[in-house]
């Protein structure tokens, strides 16, 4: 089911999320998508990446990065 990216933080805050399907707004920030894996264990959610999916994928963290998780930009 397509999710807004506000209804996927407010659902999924403090977890990582896989989503396929993505849609992109006018300034190619991610507005959306299909969640098909969530987990509060990056490593269960990045495993999936490896996956092949026909459409656009997206692999983030929601919610406010917790203290002692680095952020790379």
């Amino acid at each position: 089911m397509y999710q807004t990216m506000s209804e996927i933080e407010e659902q999924y805050d403090g977890k990582w999320v896989f989503m396929t399907n993505c849609k992109k707004g006018e300034s190619n920030e991610i507005v959306g998508g299909v969640v098909i894996a969530s987990n509060s264990n990056k490593k269960a959610v990045a495993e999936l990446w490896g996956n092949n999916y026909d459409s656009e994928t997206y692999f983030r963290y929601v919610g406010a990065i917790p203290d002692g998780m680095g952020v790379l930009l």
